[in-house]
């Protein structure tokens, strides 16, 4: 009798256990898990500049889009036509004196930093990230902005987290040449703002 308990006890165990995987696996193909903007989609741009940046040089083009006084999310997607690989591209927000910025390397690297008052301050340095995608691929730099809060992703991964007060000002591009003259497509820019707190 206690084996034949046991044995309902078990296959009762083995049903649960198997809708449960069942359960997580659909709802991690049915993006249930995946992270979500802020808030709604306002604006999206794919109209954007192709920026050719010769060696040694930093561009950034600033984009008429103001940034929200509410929490936001940016998503910019973007590749590296041709030219050098060794070349860095990616998303600015704030204003010539005031930024935070992010910029991946066809070559696999990312790297995170802030300008204030002039004065850079890195807070990744250039380093290579196994979710970068390589030479011509297109990679995207996602960007949440809350209050005293900036999360950055790549290709939809958690990169990083930290403490910054918020980003007013514009949205920027930027190219760096770090080998020879590169070509970079900025293919795709998406907005989202929280709704404003009543």
């Amino acid at each position: 009798m206690v084996n034949g308990e046991k044995g309902k006890w078990l296959l009762w165990a083995g049903v649960i256990l198997s809708v449960t995987a069942v359960s997580v696996l659909a709802g991690i193909m049915a993006g249930v898990f995946d992270p979500r903007p802020v808030g709604p989609l306002q604006t999206e741009l794919t109209d954007l500049p192709v920026l050719n940046v010769p060696q040694g040089e930093e561009q950034i083009i600033w984009l008429e889009t103001p940034l929200p006084k509410e929490a936001y999310s940016v998503q910019l997607t973007a590749v590296s036509v041709t030219g050098a690989t060794d070349t860095g591209f990616g998303l600015v927000l704030g204003n010539e004196t005031n930024l935070w910025g992010t910029a991946v390397s066809p070559l696999g690297y990312v790297t995170i930093w802030q300008r204030k008052n002039n004065h850079t301050i890195t807070q990744l340095p250039w380093q290579t990230w196994p979710h970068i995608r390589l030479a011509n691929a297109p990679n995207e730099i996602w960007v949440d902005v809350r209050p005293d809060e900036i999360t950055v992703r790549i290709n939809r991964e958690f990169l990083w987290q930290g403490s910054a007060e918020h980003i007013s000002g514009k949205i920027g591009l930027t190219g760096m040449g770090l080998g020879e003259t590169a070509v970079i497509q900025f293919t795709t820019l998406k907005l989202y703002t929280a709704p404003p707190k009543s």
